[in-house]
């Protein structure tokens, strides 16, 4: 049979991509599997809203833990659906008395001749190629016990007491599924072990045989990658289920709870950092205190190196200190000079009908300029951009500096004379390494006048 692998790679590339926090990537992922998963939670724990509450559970999982998904230890979807339903098995037990009423009531559930329908889909696809061709090969019974096994939450005797057939009927009838199945599709394992990891993955085993389960997981090198090739095909049954379309006030539930996560985490983190100040004295400090408070009783004086000691460890001390060095750095920055403050600046935009601001240009007392892109800028290997100055609204034109596109330029005014108000700077494109010229040869892709910064 072959698997959707553009879906299994595009589920995985999404993993990867929440692995690294990226939301846009759950909200991918959400928009891809979550009515699937809905419609297979709602019919095994068959109320609405536990099914919904399991699914934005299985979700934050996912968010917090997909990078604990690598691409060796198997299927995607696999592993997506493997928490999904562990999620489910989960909720059902710690609300059993909630639902294994409810669950009772269901009927076995009867297979639907899917094999027709997927023919009718996907005419392309040759009818050997699908699960549904070999599945439905299988009695009505096998069916439905795999069927039933694999949407009920419960032990397969309570399974086996729905369907009305003894319990060790029920396991022939998975053991002959399951063999079928691995006989047919050449991707799946036929060994012993791997076919009982095939049963273990459909649920509901006893203790016993989960003990035996437990002893081959920990013997056999790929059993997580054949649970989670299981679990991939199992999630064919799904297509057996009326199909469920979520509300979109869903994925706003599930936002709301990663943001409360997001608080939380980052409360926590604070209250650990600041438990780090709040902690009990070592044994040393106890030890320096205690001699202290003796010093103190015969009344003398604490020696200089044990007062040191004390402000050194001391964190109101460290606190002070760096407040004076910012305030201190911050006087240094922006004291006035007669010499070196501000006194010009323009503002450089493009010439469009929504202009953006491309540059900035400062100028100090002395003449000294810098000019500073505002937006990253990609520069050109064939072309410069040339800055120019003019004093009568463009009609005549003095070249000032070749402008770097990726940093801010700095060079001096002197040779334009003094700066007027109003005088207004350019930046053209002009070609690679031409000699100066009295005007612009290429477009001007910037302007702006200069505005004076000195209030006297």
């Amino acid at each position: 049979m072959k698997l959707n692998k553009n879906s299994s790679q595009h589920l995985q590339k999404l993993l990867f991509a929440i692995a690294k926090k990226h939301k846009k990537a759950l909200q991918q992922l959400f928009d891809s599997e979550a009515e699937s998963m809905m419609t297979l939670a709602r019919q095994s724990l068959i109320h609405e809203q536990s099914a919904q509450q399991v699914l934005l559970k299985t979700f934050v999982i996912i968010w917090e833990n997909a990078d604990s998904y690598t691409e060796d230890i198997g299927s995607a979807r696999g592993w997506i659906y493997s928490v999904l339903r562990h999620q489910i098995r989960e909720h059902y037990r710690e609300n059993y008395q909630t639902h294994a009423l409810a669950l009772a009531k269901e009927p076995a559930f009867k297979p639907i001749g899917m094999r027709e329908v997927q023919e009718e889909l996907n005419p392309e696809i040759q009818t050997e190629e699908t699960f549904h061709y070999y599945f439905e090969q299988l009695t009505e019974e096998q069916q439905s016990s795999l069927l039933t096994v694999y949407l009920s939450p419960d032990l397969q005797a309570v399974t086996a007491t729905r369907m009305g057939i003894p319990l060790g009927r029920l396991k022939e009838d998975l053991s002959i599924g399951l063999h079928h199945l691995a006989r047919s599709l050449p991707h799946l394992p036929r060994h012993e072990e791997g076919l009982l990891l095939g049963e273990f993955v459909l649920g509901g085993m006893s203790e016993g045989d989960l003990r035996q389960v437990d002893d081959i997981i920990d013997k056999t090198k790929d059993s997580t990658y054949i649970i989670l090739l299981w679990e991939e095909l199992f999630t064919e049954f799904i297509a057996q289920l009326q199909p469920y379309s979520l509300d979109s006030s869903v994925w706003k539930s599930l936002s709301s709870k990663l943001k409360a996560l997001h608080h939380q985490q980052k409360e926590q983190e604070r209250k650990e950092y600041d438990s780090a100040y709040h902690d009990g004295p070592s044994e040393a400090d106890q030890a320096l205190q205690q001699k202290v408070a003796t010093l103190t009783k015969d009344g003398k004086k604490m020696p200089l190196g044990l007062r040191l000691h004390f402000l050194w460890r001391s964190i109101k001390f460290w606190q002070c200190l760096g407040l004076a060095c910012l305030l201190f750095a911050l006087a240094v920055l922006f004291w006035p000079s007669s010499s070196n403050s501000l006194h010009w600046v323009a503002v450089l935009s493009d010439r469009s009908a929504n202009p953006t601001v491309g540059w900035t240009l400062k100028i100090n007392q002395k003449g000294q300029a810098l000019i500073t892109p505002a937006y990253q800028q990609v520069g050109q290997s064939n072309v410069d951009l040339q800055l120019w100055s003019s004093k009568d609204k463009g009609r005549t034109m003095q070249a000032v500096a070749i402008l770097d596109a990726t940093k801010t330029n700095a060079f001096e005014l002197q040779n334009l004379g003094e700066i007027q108000p109003n005088q207004i700077f350019y930046i053209s494109l002009e070609p690679k390494n031409t000699p100066s010229a009295s005007k612009p040869r290429g477009s001007i892709l910037f302007q702006g006048p200069v505005v004076s910064l000195n209030t006297e």
